[in-house]
């Protein structure tokens, strides 16, 4: 419990499929990137709670 600071994050605008952003952000933690932002847009961009929920199903 407490406040967790960011050391490296991953920004995406995401164009590529929902599996291809799973990967990315698995592969940046493999690196040692510890957190994954997202903007939000109903009409721009994919779903960003479809991405999260791929992003927590691809990592630890």
């Amino acid at each position: 419990v407490g406040i967790h600071i960011p050391k490296f994050g991953l920004n995406r605008n995401d164009t590529s499929s929902i599996s291809a952003f799973a990967t990315d952000v698995a592969r940046a933690e493999e690196v040692g990137w510890d957190c994954v932002f997202l903007p939000d847009s109903q009409l721009r961009r994919r779903d960003t709670y479809v991405l999260l929920s791929a992003a927590a199903q691809s990592t630890s």
